[in-house]
Order: structure tokens, then C-alpha cells, then sequence
């Protein structure tokens, strides 16, 4: 047996109800229900995980200067942005720098495709 109003109240409760309503709230709440919901939520989360995922070491790939393929991560020599896949950018190095996830021989001063940081 349920209980609920034909209208919602003017004001929230302070205590939760002893039953379920028989409609949603067309609010949310603002503290999280001690109990899981049976469907996931619409919309992703925007809080980071407590451990994040681990990403792969790549080994280092050199198409020379002024390649025409669009790279992948730890690819280079590129020179902008749209050189690399979609989601990378070209990581501009000076001559000695380690390129961020990626391992291997660097060719002078090739730049690379690699996650933003």
C-alpha cells in the first residue's frame, strides 16, 4: 500500500517518508540514496575514478619530417595538432626531452602525437 499527495509540498521534508511516493520528485535530491537505482544515470559522471586507468607505454615511431599520414600515439616528426589522430596533440619537444608515454630512440628534434596532459 502506497502512500502519496495528489500535489507535491511546498517545501521539502526534512526526514525521508516512511514510503515510496508513487511519483518521482521533480527535483534531485541532494545527498545520495543509500540504495543502488535499478537503470544506470543518463549522463556520465565528472568526478575522476579513486585509481585511474593505466595507459600502455608505446614504442616510438619516426615517419621523417613532413610526413603524409595523420599519426598515431608516439608517432612523429609532426609539426601541428592535426598532424596526429583525433584526441592527440603534437607534443613539441626541445632536443633531449622524453616524449610523455611513449619509449624508445628520438630522432633530434621530431616531435611526437601523444595524449594531452
Amino acid at each position: 500500500d502506497t502512500v502519496s499527495t495528489e500535489n507535491p509540498t511546498s517545501a521539502p521534508s526534512i526526514a525521508p517518508t516512511a514510503r515510496a511516493t508513487s511519483r518521482p520528485t521533480s527535483a534531485p535530491t541532494s545527498k545520495p540514496t543509500s540504495s543502488a537505482t535499478s537503470a544506470p544515470t543518463p549522463s556520465p559522471i565528472t568526478s575522476a575514478t579513486a585509481s585511474p586507468t593505466a595507459v600502455p607505454i608505446l614504442q616510438i615511431i619516426d615517419f621523417g619530417a613532413d610526413p603524409d599520414v595523420i599519426m598515431s600515439r608516439c608517432a612523429g616528426d609532426c609539426d601541428k595538432d592535426a598532424d596526429c589522430e583525433e584526441g592527440l596533440i603534437c607534443y613539441q619537444r626541445d632536443a633531449g626531452d622524453d616524449i610523455p608515454g611513449c619509449k624508445g630512440n628520438l630522432n633530434g628534434n621530431s616531435d611526437y602525437c601523444v595524449f594531452p596532459q
